[in-house]
């Protein structure tokens, strides 16, 4: 910014930007900048830090927090709402920015920057959509959790591919932001049936909730709403989280970037325990659908916030991401005894779970290996395809919960179930 003033000014005073005096003079701004120019320059400074001091509203928000003690929730106000007004003044919603229509009035250079910025905002949202038609740039990734999952290895969201490698965007502000805006309106749009079509407010106010939730500033808040509409399913994960903040972040983050596995974790306990050296090692690894260890994704540089991912080879893996299936997570709850009812449920324990996942992914992964790899895979049709992978699927899973239960286990299991159902028997009125 120092640099621009400088040569802003040297024209400004009618020198000829190819002589040795319009050089000397920008060197000797630089130098010595006048009260002017460096009030401009700490402005900017604290601009592009979203350093900018709270409002009315962010103030009486902080304030709320405070007074309330949210702060493990809400730890961050003013440099969020900082990032958020930065990546409106880049879109077409520029109008609504304070600063940005102070700016304007202001005339000159100003406002031209102002009105660059507009420009160039909209045109990396224009060609973001673009790119994220052709699959080179990604959003949140589809509705269905499901076809999200079967990508595993293959995908990841809110980042550009670039040869074979996903670069995560998402972190650098507030393009980031921007860009993952145009990614989710891209999605929302392809995923849209014929009679939706029409209906472009939806489709911005999804993708606006998509790129607004993955912020990292923003987590703590939306848990706190998620768990809050539907305790039974987002309630243990919102405590786990709360537990495991109280590890200070700089242990926890050096732990999880050191560890190469990614790790489950099943309890609050298990939370603060994921954070802590020599104790996140004891928990059970994260497994992906074809039961192989998630494992920790690389940073560029080891300790920037863009995280890579390599586009894997497998063949499975590739043909279940270019068919879009949807791929179930793993069950929490066995079924025995045909007819039974929910008596019949019986709650796998987390170690049952990991042996469930990694028996089913296997043997999935292997059958699929000699499936595709059959002469004439590629002439059948895709909808068969993807009846053959669910159907491979259904079987690993069937396999997976004979191994996974053992026959004196099963057995004893379908004696207490039968037991549940007598006593439900004899304590029914006589008719």
């Amino acid at each position: 910014e120092l640099h621009t003033l400088a040569i802003r000014q040297a024209f400004n005073d009618g020198m000829n930007p190819s002589t040795k005096e319009f050089a000397d003079r920008v060197q000797s701004l630089i130098d010595n900048p006048t009260p002017e120019m460096q009030a401009e320059v700490d402005s900017t400074a604290t601009r592009m830090t979203f350093n900018m001091p709270s409002g009315e509203k962010t103030a009486a928000l902080q304030g709320f927090i405070k007074k309330w003690n949210l702060q493990l929730i809400i730890p961050f106000v003013r440099t969020p709402i900082n990032i958020f007004e930065e990546a409106a003044r880049l879109s077409p919603f520029a109008p609504i920015v304070k600063d940005w229509r102070a700016d304007i009035s202001k005339g000159g250079a100003t406002r031209d920057k102002a009105l660059a910025e507009i420009v160039l905002g909209s045109t990396i949202m224009g060609l973001t959509a673009a790119y994220a038609m052709s699959g080179s740039i990604s959003g949140a990734g589809s509705p269905d959790q499901g076809k999200n999952r079967a990508k595993a290895g293959v995908w990841q969201p809110y980042s550009v591919l670039i040869g074979d490698t996903w670069y995560e965007y998402s972190r650098i502000q507030p393009v980031g932001t921007l860009v993952g805006l145009a990614a989710d309106m891209a999605g929302v749009w392809e995923h849209m049936t014929d009679e939706e079509m029409d209906k472009i407010p939806k489709m911005l106010s999804i993708a606006f909730a998509n790129a607004v939730t993955n912020q990292t500033f923003l987590q703590g808040i939306t848990n706190v709403v998620n768990a809050m509409s539907d305790p039974k399913r987002f309630a243990p994960k919102f405590m786990q989280q709360l537990a495991a903040s109280f590890v200070p972040n700089i242990v926890g983050q050096p732990t999880a970037m050191s560890d190469p596995v990614v790790r489950e974790v099943n309890s609050m306990l298990e939370a603060v325990q994921a954070r802590i050296p020599g104790l996140r090692q004891d928990l059970l690894p994260k497994r992906d659908w074809l039961g192989e260890e998630v494992q920790t994704k690389e940073r560029l540089g080891i300790v920037s916030p863009v995280r890579e991912q390599d586009v894997s080879n497998d063949p499975v893996r590739l043909e279940a991401a270019r068919l879009d299936i949807s791929i179930s997570a793993s069950p929490k709850k066995i079924h025995l005894g045909k007819g039974t009812g929910k008596v019949g449920d019986v709650e796998l324990t987390p170690e049952e779970r990991d042996k469930f996942e990694q028996v089913s992914g296997e043997m999935t992964h292997k059958i699929l290996t000699n499936v595709i790899g059959q002469a004439g895979w590629e002439n059948i049709p895709d909808p068969i395809k993807r009846n053959i992978f669910h159907k491979i699927i259904t079987s690993g899973n069937k396999y997976a919960a004979a191994i996974t239960l053992p026959p004196e286990k099963r057995a004893a299991l379908i004696g207490q179930i039968n037991e549940k159902i007598i006593d439900s028997l004899s304590m029914e009125p006589a008719q």
